[in-house]
């Protein structure tokens, strides 16, 4: 997760690239932990997308 997050947070990308990355990031967690779906979206899911928002100036 800390990859991610400082990628998305230092590499320009399309937002388009970045919201791959994103759902990579969440199917790659499901892959490891298949029931832990409503448990990536409760911790990791708001922080993906508060970098998003900031980067991409996103409301």
């Amino acid at each position: 997760m800390d990859l991610v997050t400082s990628t998305l947070q230092q590499e320009d990308m399309p937002i388009e690239h970045a919201a791959e990355m994103v759902a990579a990031t969440r199917q790659f967690a499901l892959d490891l932990f298949p029931d832990k779906g409503q448990t990536f979206d409760l911790i990791y899911r708001p922080r993906l997308q508060r970098i998003l928002s900031e980067k991409y100036k996103i409301i």
